[in-house]
């Protein structure tokens, strides 16, 4: 990016981020920064601010949420699918990461169970923990029992499965 976009020339916030990442594009400013231009409809210079920001902060949780709002906008959705996936991976819990899937994955909440296959590309951890945010539990085990059929040393699938199971168990003592 190569100058400030002219819709942002007078906001002075912006030309302050811009000045400092200019400096620097390994600063975390990449993402208020980058936020700013993906709400002014600058994408393509938003997705170039948070591809250098995210070189350089790999770990940026908010870089790649932003990333994956400007991937989606420009009609990129494996990208930005991947994205909300990464997240979901470094943060199993976050819940825009999990709206996100959700509304692209998923008609309505429950009709995931109905997806699933013994090969599905829907196992995957991601899938997991937004059917554990559904409370379907059983659709949740299905899929780490299937992952760790593919990794049997993988400890973080297996604590997850004790986990699911102990809902699973304290949902069948309630029902009773």
């Amino acid at each position: 990016m190569k100058q400030v976009p002219e819709q942002l020339r007078d906001n002075q916030q912006f030309k302050q981020y811009y000045e400092l990442w200019r400096q620097n594009q390994g600063s975390i400013v990449f993402v208020p920064m980058a936020e700013m231009l993906r709400e002014q409809g600058c994408l393509d210079e938003a997705r170039f601010v948070c591809e250098q920001g995210l070189k350089q902060n790999p770990e940026s949780i908010s870089g790649r949420l932003i990333l994956a709002s400007v991937y989606s906008s420009l009609g990129q959705m494996q990208q930005a699918d991947a994205m909300a996936q990464e997240v979901l991976e470094r943060m199993p819990e976050h819940p825009e990461a999990q709206r996100y899937l959700i509304s692209k994955n998923v008609a309505e909440p429950g009709e995931v169970k109905s997806q699933l296959s013994e090969n599905d590309p829907w196992e995957n951890v991601t899938m997991v923990q937004i059917l554990v945010g559904q409370g379907e539990y059983d659709a949740a085990a299905k899929i780490i029992r299937a992952l760790l059929r593919k990794s049997p040393d993988n400890q973080q699938l297996r604590q997850r499965l004790h986990e699911i199971e102990d809902e699973l168990s304290g949902e069948e003592k309630t029902v009773v």
